[in-house]
């Protein structure tokens, strides 16, 4: 793969872990349900997120597709 798309796969990863970050913070000055609710739903995206960009580069890895 080119590296932009490998550089791709790389912010994607920062972001979601970003959005983790943000939802446990947000998560502990939240004041109500549904900013709690908000928080959770970004937490849960963030990991899902992660878990299918770091098996999309063990698969580049695998095919020798990763620099």
């Amino acid at each position: 793969m080119s590296k932009e798309f490998n550089q791709t796969l790389h912010d994607s990863l920062f972001m979601a872990e970003k959005l983790i970050e943000l939802g446990v913070k947000g998560d502990k000055a939240a004041t109500d349900d549904s900013c709690r609710i908000l928080y959770a739903v970004m937490r849960d995206s963030g990991d899902k997120i992660v878990k299918l960009v770091n098996r999309e580069i063990e698969l580049h890895k695998e095919k020798g597709k990763w620099d």
